[in-house]
This record gives structure tokens, C-alpha cells and sequence, in this order.
């Protein structure tokens, strides 16, 4: 577990959500005190937690290619929040990080990679805020509001 790695205190993970792999990361993190837990979060509590945090881990299993595309991704993008973005470095999600340079990209299988890059985001958080700001770039470019009005002009509808 890349956590038991990272040596500075004040890296906090909040891991949020009840999926399929919860109990396994209970187990693995037991005893690591800069972990917490939470269930799934009622719209208004994500973005509060969006809006508290200094970065977000997106994942994607390994293997899974192109074939998703994590939404978590343009919600902490749209919080202007950097990525660290855990997955192949072939995928969609690592191609989208690195295109517009709002985060990084760590191979699923490299703990020490994730610990070495929580550290280094922690001690300079002036490296966060380019990220954030092209984070917040590419979730602005991506609002429904402003996708459904371009697909009606496009479409002749409006």
C-alpha cells in the first residue's frame, strides 16, 4: 500500500464510496492513520470535499485499455483540483492527464511511484496550481450546460 510509503503526515486520503473493493482496502489500510473512510456522499458533501482537497486520485484498474472512462476525472477537474491519475499509461485517462497537463499519471502496479508523487505534490504546492488551473480548463470545457447548448446550436435546435 503506497500510503505506508509516504513519510509526511499531513498527506491525508479520504477514500469515499461503498464499491465491490471497500473491505479489501479496510484491511489493507488498517492501522495506517492518515487514511480515512467514507460511504458514498450526498451531492452537496462531494463537492464540499472537492472544494477541501489539494488533489485527486482517479484509478482505473489495469488492463482496462480504453474501455472507461472514470467521471471522477471531470468533477475534480471542474473543482480545479489536480490528478493524480493511477492507470495504464496507454489509456484514455492517462492520455487526457498528460494532453492537457493537469496532473500525473502513475502506473497501477508502482506503489512506490504513487508514494514518491504524494510526496513531492505535498511538499511543493506550488506544482499544484498549474495543474489546477488546467484541471479547471478541461472540466469547464466539459460542462453539460455549455455541451448540450453547443450541440443545439450545432444542431440547429436552439
Amino acid at each position: 500500500m503506497a500510503i505506508r510509503q509516504v513519510k509526511n503526515p499531513a498527506v491525508q486520503i479520504v477514500i469515499c464510496g461503498d464499491g465491490a473493493a471497500k473491505q479489501a482496502l479496510l484491511e489493507m489500510a488498517a492501522g495506517v492513520r492518515n487514511v480515512w473512510f467514507k460511504g458514498t456522499l450526498e451531492a452537496n458533501d462531494y463537492r464540499e470535499m472537492l472544494a477541501d482537497a489539494d488533489l485527486m486520485v482517479v484509478s482505473l484498474v489495469s488492463g482496462s485499455g480504453n474501455s472507461f472512462f472514470p467521471s471522477k476525472l471531470l468533477s475534480a477537474c471542474s473543482a480545479g483540483k489536480p490528478v493524480v491519475a493511477i492507470c495504464d499509461a496507454d489509456s484514455e485517462l492517462a492520455s487526457v492527464v498528460e494532453e492537457y497537463r493537469c496532473g500525473v499519471v502513475v502506473h497501477p502496479d508502482d506503489p512506490g511511484e504513487l508514494a514518491h508523487w504524494l510526496e513531492q505534490l505535498s511538499s511543493n504546492p506550488k506544482q499544484l496550481e498549474p495543474m489546477g488551473r488546467a484541471a479547471k480548463e478541461l472540466g469547464d470545457r466539459f460542462l453539460w450546460s455549455d455541451v448540450l447548448q453547443k450541440f443545439a446550436r450545432e444542431a440547429e435546435i436552439v
